[in-house]
C-alpha cells in the first residue's frame, strides 16, 4: 500500500481505476447489437490490456528504481542474512 502513498500512486490509482473502466465496458458489450458488441469488446479489452501493461511497468520501475521498495528490501535482508550466515560460522 505504501506504493500508492508516494509521488507516483496517484497514476497508479488511474491505472487500476481504468482496469475497472474496461471491464465494465466489456460487460455492458453483452448487451448490445452485433457491431456494437464487437466495438465494445474491443475497446473493453484495448484498456485492460493497456492498463494491465502499464501497471506491471510501473510496479516493475517502482521495485527496480525506488529506494522504499518493500520487496526490495525484504530480498536485500534475505540476501545479506545468507551471506553472513558462513562467515559466523568460520
Amino acid at each position: 500500500m505504501k506504493m500508492l502513498m508516494c509521488e507516483g500512486g496517484m497514476s497508479l490509482g488511474f491505472l487500476l481505476i481504468s482496469l475497472g473502466i474496461g471491464y465494465l465496458v466489456c460487460t455492458q458489450a453483452k448487451k448490445e447489437a452485433k457491431a456494437l458488441k464487437t466495438l465494445g469488446y474491443i475497446i473493453g479489452a484495448g484498456l485492460i490490456a493497456i492498463s494491465a501493461v502499464l501497471i506491471a511497468s510501473k510496479v516493475i520501475w517502482f521495485c527496480g528504481y525506488s529506494k522504499m521498495c518493500p520487496l526490495k528490501g525484504m530480498l536485500m535482508q534475505k540476501g545479506m542474512m545468507q551471506q553472513q550466515m558462513p562467515m559466523q560460522q568460520k
